[in-house]
């Protein structure tokens, strides 16, 4: 089964620095991973440059609450897309719809 850190490991490889320097503000994106005790990492981009860090934070510009590590696993590498992946309960979102896809483009080719 995917693990959370593999995802991690994949949107490290996919960052596009050039893309998330067309940020003007720092972005931060809180993700849950899990139903029960999730797990929890944000994602931060500053400056053009990525951070991922374990654990929740209270200055996230949105929330992106995943089901499973599964789910969150096959969305970020693209096995799943994240609107199926809205529709079918898997994913929930709070906070800036629009923000996220700009965000989303920062790690897809």
């Amino acid at each position: 089964m995917p693990t959370v850190q593999e995802a991690i490991e994949f949107m490290k490889t996919q960052f596009k620095k050039d893309v998330a320097s067309n940020f003007k503000k720092k972005v931060v994106v809180q993700y849950n991973i899990g139903k029960t005790d999730p797990e929890q990492i944000h994602v931060i981009i500053d400056n053009g440059e990525l951070q991922i860090v374990e654990g929740a934070t209270d200055k996230s510009n949105a929330q992106v609450t995943f089901d499973s590590a599964e789910s969150f696993y096959k969305v970020t590498v693209g096995e799943l897309s994240g609107m199926k992946a809205y529709l079918t309960g898997k994913i929930k979102i709070s906070g800036s719809q629009v923000l996220l896809q700009q965000f989303n483009k920062v790690f897809q080719d």
